[in-house]
């Protein structure tokens, strides 16, 4: 069982506070992951963030901000991403 499950699996009183499991990613930890990677992926593919955004159906700016860590990507921007670059979408957030 992994960190993260444990923990998941714990029953919780409330109030109680769940310590930060070693190798469990929180959401500012995926952002620093997903970034870099989204930046090379479509730079390795000659695009530009507007191209990339275009392809994804997203706004550019959008595209800036998750390349600086400032705004997190639900599931389907992942999703839309990834197609657009032509990849499995775990490539985006493998480390």
């Amino acid at each position: 069982m992994t960190p993260c499950a444990s923990i998941l699996e714990t029953p919780l009183r409330i109030g109680q506070i769940v310590p930060r499991a070693m190798g469990c990613a929180g959401a500012h930890d995926l952002r620093r992951i997903l970034a870099p990677n989204l930046k090379r992926l479509r730079k390795e593919r000659g695009l530009t963030q507007e191209e990339l955004a275009d392809l994804a159906r997203l706004n550019r700016n959008y595209v800036g901000m998750i390349e600086r860590q400032e705004n997190a990507a639900s599931a389907d921007t992942l999703e839309a991403l990834a197609k657009s670059l032509q990849v499995d979408p775990i490539r985006l957030i493998e480390q």
